[in-house]
């Protein structure tokens, strides 16, 4: 559904929809028409939902190797239980405006990022 061809009001209302859980900052100083053109772009899979454009990323295969090649497995499970500990300390601040910006969206994406690695060991 994301790639839908969107028309006018409904560009709109998703665009906001989507563009509502992401930092602020990086809506303040933008024109209608920057937003829309970022919205569109995110749409055609050209940058994330930040605005980050896919070809000004380093090539991240190459990094993920050398990566590879430098952790052991134990320091790989080492970092997952980080994660995960982190993440039950995130949880646990709720729906908390005064830690996030968008308290809601942020509690339930880290809700579901915790889900996610239950299968992960």
């Amino acid at each position: 559904m994301k790639n839908a061809p969107k028309h006018s009001i409904d560009l709109l209302r998703d665009l906001v929809n989507t563009f509502d859980c992401r930092n602020e900052y990086l809506n303040t100083d933008k024109s209608v028409e920057q937003l829309v053109s970022e919205y569109t772009d995110y749409l055609n899979d050209k940058c994330d939902v930040d605005g980050n454009y896919f070809e000004d990323e380093p090539n991240v295969g190459n990094y993920s190797e050398e990566l590879t090649e430098e952790i052991t497995p134990r320091q790989a499970q080492d970092l997952l239980y980080s994660v995960r500990k982190d993440l039950d300390t995130l949880i646990a601040l709720g729906e908390s405006y005064a830690h996030f910006q968008s308290a809601q969206a942020t509690h339930k994406y880290l809700k579901k990022a915790k889900k996610a690695l239950e299968g992960l060991s």
